[in-house]
C-alpha cells in the first residue's frame, strides 16, 4: 500500500491468525479506512517534465489524495475528519517520528514529537513546498545535497538522487473510529541541479487505472466493465481483470561504476469490495493481482481497484456494482 499505505491493522491481523479462523479477509471493507494516498506534482502545461509527475522537487506544488473508505456511509465523507501531517529528516540517522510505530500508534503525540500538519481533507487544498516550515526546509535541501555527494563518490546512488517525505493521513469519523497510513513521497532535485552525474534518476509518474472487467476468457482478452449496468450475477464466481491505461514506465538502476540499465517498473494490483469473496485468496486476505476469481454477493456493493508502480506512484478507481439477480 502506500504509497506506499502501510497498514498498521496486518501486524495485529498476524497475530490473532491462529486462534481466530473467522476474521474478516484484509480485502473485504466493513469499517473507516484509509485504501490509498497519491501525490501529484501540479505541473505547468508549459514545463518540459510533462504532466502526471508523482516526485515533486522543493519549489513544487503538490496535489494530495486519500482513497478512504467509509462503508457506513459509503461515498459520504462527511462525518470523517481527516489530518495530514509530514516530519522532516531524523538528525544523525534517528528515525522521523512519521514512520516510527510507536507515534503511529498514537498520531495524537506526533506534533509534539515534531511532525507538522500540512492539510485538512481527504482531497485537501493543493500545497505548495515552499510553505514547509523553514527548519524542514532546510533539513530536506541538506539531505538532498548529502544524496548529491554520495552519488558522486559512490557512482550505484547516481540513479537514487531523492530523499523520502514521510507523510501521515489520519482518518477519524465522529464514532471514534480512526485509521492511519502512511506514505512516502519521493523529493527529487530541481531540473536546474540534476546535471551530470546527478541525472541517473527519472522522477516517477503515477500510474494510471484504466477499468476492471468481468472477463469472458481466462486470457482476460474480453469482458465488460465493471461500470456497466449488471456486469455480474449475483452467486456466480467470474475472473475480475484490471487494466492499466499504458503499459509500465522504464527508469535506470546505476552499477557499481555508474552504468545505467533500463529496467520496468514492477505494477501491483489490489482490490477491496464491501461484500463478496475473492477466490482463493489465503494468508490476511489480501486480493492481489492483475486477475482474480470472484463470487458476486446479493445486492449492491462497492469495489476499489488500486494500481501501484513500486516507485511511490499509485491510482485507484472505484465501481458500485449492482448484480443481475
Amino acid at each position: 500500500m502506500v504509497n506506499a499505505v502501510r497498514r498498521l491493522a496486518a501486524i495485529a491481523l498476524t497475530a490473532v491468525l491462529a486462534c481466530n479462523p473467522g476474521f474478516e479477509p484484509q480485502y473485504r471493507v466493513t469499517d473507516l479506512r484509509i485504501l490509498g494516498v497519491r501525490a501529484e506534482v501540479i505541473v505547468d502545461p508549459a514545463d518540459p517534465r510533462g504532466t502526471d509527475l508523482a516526485d515533486p522537487n522543493l519549489d513544487d506544488t503538490v496535489r494530495l489524495e486519500a482513497l478512504i473508505a467509509n462503508p457506513k456511509g459509503q461515498a459520504d465523507l462527511s462525518d470523517v475528519d481527516v489530518t495530514w501531517l509530514a516530519c522532516a529528516p531524523g538528525q544523525g540517522g534517528a528515525l522521523p517520528p512519521c514512520v516510527d510505530p510507536t507515534f503511529l500508534q498514537d498520531p495524537a503525540s506526533l506534533v509534539s514529537a515534531g511532525a507538522f500538519p500540512i492539510a485538512k481533507g481527504a482531497k485537501p487544498s493543493d500545497f505548495s513546498l515552499t510553505a514547509l516550515p523553514a527548519p524542514a526546509r532546510d533539513a530536506f535541501a541538506a539531505a538532498l545535497e548529502s544524496a548529491r555527494r554520495l552519488a558522486f563518490s559512490e557512482p550505484t546512488f547516481q540513479c537514487r538522487i531523492y530523499v523520502e517525505i514521510p507523510i501521515v493521513v489520519v482518518a477519524e469519523s465522529a464514532t471514534g473510529r480512526r485509521d492511519v497510513a502512511l506514505k512516502r513521497v519521493r523529493l527529487v532535485q530541481k531540473p536546474a541541479d540534476a546535471t551530470f552525474p546527478y541525472d541517473g534518476y527519472l522522477p516517477n509518474r503515477n500510474p494510471v487505472v484504466k477499468d476492471a472487467i468481468s472477463a469472458t476468457d481466462d486470457g482476460c482478452l474480453g469482458g465488460t466493465s465493471l461500470g456497466a449496468p449488471k456486469a455480474l450475477s449475483a452467486g456466480a464466481t467470474k475472473t475480475l481483470c484490471a487494466q492499466a491505461a499504458s503499459r509500465p514506465d522504464e527508469y535506470f538502476i546505476c552499477g557499481a561504476d555508474g552504468t545505467r540499465n533500463w529496467t520496468n517498473e514492477n505494477l501491483s494490483w489490489q482490490w477491496y469490495v464491501t461484500a463478496g469473496e475473492f477466490k482463493d485468496v489465503g494468508g490476511l486476505g489480501n486480493a492481489e493481482g492483475s486477475h482474480l476469481d470472484f463470487t458476486t454477493p446479493q445486492g449492491t456493493f462497492t469495489l476499489w481497484l488500486i494500481l501501484r508502480d513500486g516507485r511511490g506512484g499509485e491510482a485507484w478507481k472505484p465501481f458500485d456494482v449492482t448484480p443481475a439477480p
